[in-house]
């Protein structure tokens, strides 16, 4: 177990951002890897404790875990492939402003952890599966997001890195590439038979399997990577999101996908609205998984920009659903899907929802206003991407993002924040003593200001 850290335990608010980010830097370069070379995902910080899990932080708590695992290596490596995508990607960003070789040296660190994951499955039939790799080994539990944050850094760090470590970043983005199409873009996950990532969520996920495609084809020059690009493409249509999607689907009489949930009958912000209601909980964050890809295709002939632009804009209204005027973001929330708007859903739960609730995992059988910061991480990403090539569509974008930084203090790097103390149950109160995995997320959204010459301070 690493040592208590101290290095963010006087993170304040009214610091400068420049201080704030590189704190956040130093921490995560200097602190954040296992003995192993694999980054942490979330750390225990409560009171002046900052370090790794352990199992005896959960006693008396109801974490989700899967069989076979510990809490604590849940938690350390539940977005540790995720984390060391996003890290370095933060840290190419910074080296391309600053030239400063310690970003250079983050990076290092944060692809050999990236490499450390992807050498779990290479010698297996699995080769080119990145997995969430709990306790420090492989599984068979992965998500879309863990590729997406892994390959948008790849392709920054092939070309500021040496020759042999830029080959050995191609092989990992084509067999990224090679696994995903191999298995029809299909994973079981949380013990689920296989679904289609893809093909039942083209609105969060089909962009970024278009790009990974595309970057394995810019690699190899090999046709059959363009040829899927242009495929997914085709089926991601006019670039729908998920609320888009949603409300084509309940107008074709499908109301199957996201339905207003029973229990929550009763709980909407109008009654008479329940046909165009759904509960929505991690919807929002994923559509930064859009916004790059997004960016990307602007600068190729494979669609239109304009069309783009207007994408963007989308992404900063919609992934600003829930977001609360003190710039916390609830994490459950009602969307009004023919009005096109969002209501919080209050505190609800029942005998018989908190004794099967969804997953098996106590913190999902009841709605509360408790706040997640993921969502709101990402979203100041996407506000500088939306500033910069969909201005007159993404109204107040550049502004919104200077005032989410400047709130950000110790308490808003959490992965939860309950604003009144009323919102977590007492079996799930570990969440708000948990660092927030998408921390780079921030650093990310600072470099790439500085890069583009936007000035956030």
């Amino acid at each position: 177990m690493s040592p208590t850290t101290r290095a963010m335990l006087g993170f304040a608010a009214d610091w400068p951002l420049l201080k704030k980010i590189q704190t956040i830097d130093s921490f995560l370069g200097n602190d954040y890897f296992y003995e192993s070379g694999i980054m942490y995902a979330m750390w225990r910080w409560k009171g002046d404790e900052l370090r790794p899990y352990c199992d005896e932080d959960f006693a008396g708590q109801l974490p989700f875990v899967r069989p076979g695992m510990t809490a604590a290596g849940q938690m350390d490596n539940e977005n540790s492939t995720y984390t060391s995508g996003i890290f370095l990607w933060s840290q190419c960003l910074r080296y391309m402003v600053t030239r400063e070789p310690d970003a250079l040296e983050f990076a290092a660190k944060a692809f050999r952890s990236i490499d450390l994951v992807f050498k779990l499955t290479e010698a297996t039939p699995e080769r080119g599966f990145l997995c969430k790799p709990y306790q420090w080994q492989a599984s068979r539990e992965s998500s879309p997001d863990q590729q997406y944050t892994v390959m948008m850094a790849l392709w920054l760090y092939r070309d500021l890195c040496d020759k042999q470590t830029r080959e050995r970043a191609d092989v990992i983005l084509v067999e990224i590439a090679d696994w995903w199409m191999r298995n029809d873009y299909k994973l079981a996950f949380f013990g689920s038979a296989a679904g289609s990532w893809l093909m039942g969520n083209i609105p969060q996920y089909g962009p970024m399997f278009a790009l990974m495609a595309h970057l394995a084809y810019r690699v190899t020059n090999d046709e059959k990577y363009l040829r899927e690009c242009r495929r997914i493409l085709e089926l991601c249509g006019p670039w729908m999101l998920i609320y888009d999607d949603i409300r084509l689907r309940r107008r074709a009489g499908d109301t199957s996908y996201y339905p207003w949930p029973k229990h929550l009958h009763g709980r909407e912000y109008d009654p008479g609205r329940r046909p165009f209601l759904m509960s929505d909980w991690e919807t929002r964050a994923p559509m930064w998984f859009v916004a790059g890809p997004a960016e990307y295709f602007m600068q190729t002939d494979l669609v239109n920009r304009h069309l783009m632009r207007h994408v963007l804009g989308r992404i900063y209204r919609y992934m600003q659903f829930g977001l609360r005027d003190d710039l916390l973001q609830l994490y459950w929330e009602q969307v009004d899907l023919e009005r096109d708007l969002w209501r919080p859903l209050s505190l609800y739960y029942t005998e018989e929802t908190i004794k099967n609730p969804l997953f098996g995992w106590h913190f999902m059988g009841y709605v509360s206003e408790v706040c997640n910061q993921d969502g709101v991480f990402r979203l100041v990403d996407a506000c500088l991407i939306a500033h910069e090539h969909a201005y007159e569509f993404a109204p107040g974008a550049f502004s919104l993002a200077k005032r989410i930084l400047a709130t950000l203090d110790a308490d808003r790097m959490r992965t939860f924040v309950d604003p009144d103390g009323q919102q977590l149950l007492p079996p799930d109160q570990y969440l708000k003593h948990t660092i927030c995995s998408e921390l780079p997320d921030i650093s990310i959204a600072y470099w790439r200001a500085r890069l583009n010459r936007i000035p956030l301070e």
